[in-house]
């Protein structure tokens, strides 16, 4: 019987894996890719899709596609738990598949969700469809009243994007980013998110911290701290909560619900499991950001490992950066550049941040249509 590996989610670590098995497979391995849709949305050109700037189709990361190119399986059905074991992941149409060595790259849902009005009126950013879909000018008046809840680097995005699409529509837009922390951009260093909030005041964008949203209704939003916002479209970009296919089986997690894992990615004390991504917990970096960016670098690790597990080589370990370059959209043509505690804006980051965000797609793109070539050769 050959080895069974299977990867469970299309994120961009197991994108790029794929991507690595289509160049070079190993022989007596059979390949599974088990996802909830057979395509994934790239989140990196979020701010470009909200701009105009590039339709759908240029976010659209063809998962079926790069299964098909790596050689492997495609199971179109959403995890429902991790029977790690017994080696054995249970989906929900209540199919089970029995793995040899796995990985879990299934992302996250955002916090608060369960808060009073939150599923109703709000627009929520995981998963990012949802936000795609909701691009639309709310209302008719001539003056449209909305609010981020959340001030990471995507709440700032959105927020400043948004503005940007919906003044373009001829609209007058109030923005306000509400934020739990005094400062935007809490996991940087302190100057950082100083400079950020001059940022937003620059871009017409009120900003809100020190509270928390705890109410949301069908035209406000209610704050911690007695204030009650208007808002005709509210969007809810709060950090990652741990996805609901981990709550149930015998997984570690931390204390907020992720999926521990160590250096090797490798989940603790389940040989032959592995996480990666916005659900894994890093136990030796615990307070590494959830961004696309580590995933991306953990990428080279995880397929090293796989295959280690596999009996094809060594393994490595992931040690993440604790502040990666980061690119913010800002609308109106320039970025917002930061790495450690320095800062910068301009239109030549704009076009960096487009650079490495369409390399990414096309980079996966090229994969599958080599694979087709190959076919129909």
């Amino acid at each position: 019987m050959p080895r069974r590996l299977v990867l469970v989610g299309a994120g961009h670590a197991h994108a790029l894996v794929l991507a690595s098995w289509a160049r070079h497979p190993i022989a007596g391995v059979e390949g599974v890719l088990v996802v909830d849709r057979p395509d994934a949305v790239y989140s990196g050109l979020a701010p470009a899709r909200i701009l105009d700037e590039v339709d759908d189709d240029a976010l659209r990361i063809d998962a079926a596609g790069l299964a098909e190119a790596a050689g492997f399986r495609l199971v179109v059905d959403p995890l429902a738990k991790v029977d790690a074991g017994g080696k054995r992941l249970v989906l929900r149409s209540g199919r089970g598949i029995r793995y040899d060595v796995a990985s879990l790259d299934i992302g996250a849902v955002v916090q608060g969700l369960d808060l009073p009005g939150v599923r109703e009126h709000a627009v929520a950013t995981r998963p990012l469809s949802s936000l795609l879909s909701s691009l639309d000018v709310p209302g008719d008046a001539p003056l449209l009243r909305a609010v981020v809840v959340g001030s990471g680097a995507g709440g700032i995005e959105v927020a400043a994007c948004l503005k940007a699409r919906w003044e373009a529509a001829g609209r007058v837009v109030d923005m306000t980013v509400v934020g739990g922390r005094s400062e935007p951009l809490a996991d940087r260093p302190a100057a950082v998110g100083v400079r950020m909030r001059a940022v937003l005041e620059s871009l017409g964008v009120t900003w809100m911290g020190g509270v928390s949203a705890v109410e949301v209704g069908e035209g406000d939003v209610c704050l911690d701290d007695g204030h009650v916002l208007p808002s005709d479209r509210t969007v809810w970009v709060t950090g990652a909560a741990f996805p609901p296919a981990l709550a149930g089986g015998d997984l570690p997690r931390s204390e907020d619900g992720f999926v521990r894992v160590g250096p090797t990615l490798e989940v603790a004390g389940c040989r032959d499991l592995y996480a990666v991504g916005d659900c894994a917990h890093l136990d030796h970096a615990p307070d590494t950001p959830r961004a696309g960016v580590h995933a991306v670098r953990a990428a080279p690790v995880l397929d090293r490992n796989l295959r280690a597990a596999l009996g094809d080589g060594a393994t490595g370990e992931f040690h993440p950066r604790r502040h990666p370059l980061a690119l913010l959209d800002l609308g109106d043509g320039t970025v917002f550049g930061t790495l450690w505690g320095l800062t910068a804006r301009g239109r030549w980051l704009r076009w960096i941040k487009r650079w490495i965000d369409r390399r990414f797609v096309r980079r996966l793109a090229r994969v599958v249509a080599r694979a087709q070539a190959r076919r129909s050769a």
